[in-house]
Protein backbone atom coordinates (compact mmCIF):
# COMPACT_ATOMS: atom_id res chain seq x y z
CA UNK A 1 0.00 0.00 0.00
CA UNK A 2 1.31 3.60 -1.11
CA UNK A 3 0.84 6.70 1.23
CA UNK A 4 1.97 10.15 0.49
CA UNK A 5 2.52 12.09 3.23
CA UNK A 6 2.50 16.02 2.69
CA UNK A 7 4.62 18.17 5.11
CA UNK A 8 4.50 22.15 5.71
CA UNK A 9 7.91 23.46 6.72
CA UNK A 10 8.18 27.35 7.35
CA UNK A 11 10.47 29.36 4.65
CA UNK A 12 11.48 26.05 3.25
CA UNK A 13 13.75 25.42 6.49
CA UNK A 14 13.96 22.07 8.05
CA UNK A 15 14.85 23.54 11.19
CA UNK A 16 12.07 26.49 11.57
CA UNK A 17 8.31 25.09 12.58
CA UNK A 18 6.79 22.26 10.44
CA UNK A 19 3.70 20.56 10.40
CA UNK A 20 2.42 17.51 8.50
CA UNK A 21 -0.47 18.78 6.38
CA UNK A 22 -1.98 15.04 5.17
CA UNK A 23 -1.61 11.64 4.22
CA UNK A 24 -3.48 10.48 0.92
CA UNK A 25 -3.24 7.49 -0.76
CA UNK A 26 -3.35 9.03 -4.50
CA UNK A 27 -0.01 10.96 -5.51
CA UNK A 28 -1.90 13.81 -7.54
CA UNK A 29 -4.52 14.22 -4.66
CA UNK A 30 -1.37 14.96 -2.04
CA UNK A 31 0.02 17.54 -4.75
CA UNK A 32 -2.92 19.10 -5.32
CA UNK A 33 -3.88 19.33 -1.37
CA UNK A 34 -0.02 20.87 -0.78
CA UNK A 35 -0.33 23.09 -3.43
CA UNK A 36 -3.69 24.15 -1.83
CA UNK A 37 -2.04 24.28 2.06
CA UNK A 38 0.49 26.05 0.42
CA UNK A 39 -1.66 28.62 -0.93
CA UNK A 40 -3.77 28.97 2.17
CA UNK A 41 -0.69 30.18 3.95
CA UNK A 42 -0.44 33.08 2.26
CA UNK A 43 2.15 31.64 -0.92
CA UNK A 44 5.55 32.23 0.08
CA UNK A 45 5.50 31.20 3.96
CA UNK A 46 5.01 27.38 4.16
CA UNK A 47 5.77 25.13 1.11
CA UNK A 48 5.71 21.32 0.89
CA UNK A 49 7.75 18.17 0.88
CA UNK A 50 6.28 15.12 0.19
CA UNK A 51 7.24 11.35 0.16
CA UNK A 52 5.73 8.63 -0.72
CA UNK A 53 5.83 5.19 1.85
CA UNK A 54 4.86 1.93 0.47
CA UNK A 55 4.03 0.60 4.03
CA UNK A 56 4.16 -3.42 2.38
CA UNK A 57 7.87 -3.13 1.41
CA UNK A 58 9.24 -0.31 3.64
CA UNK A 59 10.37 1.43 0.60
CA UNK A 60 10.00 5.59 0.22
CA UNK A 61 10.94 8.02 -2.29
CA UNK A 62 10.58 11.90 -2.32
CA UNK A 63 7.90 12.95 -4.71
CA UNK A 64 8.22 16.93 -4.00
CA UNK A 65 11.79 18.06 -3.13
CA UNK A 66 11.20 20.72 -0.22
CA UNK A 67 11.43 24.15 -2.33
CA UNK A 68 10.18 23.07 -5.50
CA UNK A 69 7.41 24.50 -6.99
CA UNK A 70 4.05 22.61 -6.98
CA UNK A 71 1.80 23.10 -10.21
CA UNK A 72 -0.60 20.19 -10.15
CA UNK A 73 -3.87 22.41 -10.00
CA UNK A 74 -5.52 23.35 -13.26
CA UNK A 75 -6.12 26.96 -13.56
CA UNK A 76 -9.90 26.47 -12.95
CA UNK A 77 -9.08 24.66 -9.67
CA UNK A 78 -6.62 27.50 -8.28
CA UNK A 79 -8.94 30.37 -9.28
CA UNK A 80 -11.64 28.48 -7.24
CA UNK A 81 -9.22 27.45 -4.30
CA UNK A 82 -8.48 31.36 -4.60
CA UNK A 83 -12.13 32.83 -4.22
CA UNK A 84 -12.84 30.39 -1.54
CA UNK A 85 -9.68 31.89 0.57
CA UNK A 86 -10.93 35.13 0.19
CA UNK A 87 -14.74 35.13 0.67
Amino acid sequence: MLVYVVTMYRFAQRYNHSYVSGVYKDELHALKEAEKEQMSRGGTKYYPEIWEYDLDNEKQRRVLKLGDEVNALTLQERHGWAQKLYE
